[in-house]
């Protein structure tokens, strides 16, 4: 059993963790923001998490509860950034499979937008402070991490019944 002081020593580095955590977080965000907006286009983090998650899930494109599940937000947030992104014509709906109504994709502009224009420079710049290992560790707990509030927050539940 861990004595007191132990405990309140875990504490205060759980407490340091969380806010370093959330200062690279927004020191990082910075930076991709300050590169977004030299496109001039409108873009944010948001927006561009759904469009590189749509960019990996190719011509299949995915659905609002895939996209909302990949990107860890809720379906409305997410349904709010693709009309956004429809507007501006880097989204587009399409057919869905089945059951669903639609399911959305990258347009050509979205596509070059991806794949030729947003350098990620400031991603770059940010990561090289860490060797090749270390960002393989970094990511690593980082996935752990994740892992780990998915199921402290019941996100991805399925209930036994269903596996």
């Amino acid at each position: 059993m861990k004595s007191p002081a132990a405990k309140k020593g875990l504490k205060q580095a759980h407490i340091s963790l969380g806010y370093a955590m959330d200062d690279a977080d927004s020191l990082l965000a910075r930076a991709r923001q300050a590169e977004y907006d030299a496109l001039d286009m409108d873009l944010n983090w948001p927006k561009m998490k759904v469009i590189a998650t749509l960019a990996d899930a190719g011509e299949e494109g995915m659905s609002l509860t895939e996209l909302a599940k990949a990107c860890i937000r809720e379906m409305s947030t997410v349904s709010s950034l693709l009309a956004k992104l429809e507007r501006t014509e880097l989204v587009c709906r399409a057919a869905g499979k089945k059951r669903e109504r639609c399911r959305f994709v990258l347009t050509e502009k979205g596509r070059d937008l991806y794949y030729n224009r947003v350098r990620n420079s400031s991603l770059d710049m940010f990561f090289d402070a860490l060797t090749e290992k270390e960002q393989q560790e970094l990511l690593v707990l980082l996935q752990k991490l994740i892992k780990n509030g998915k199921e402290m927050l019941g996100i991805d539940f399925v209930p036994k019944f269903l596996k």
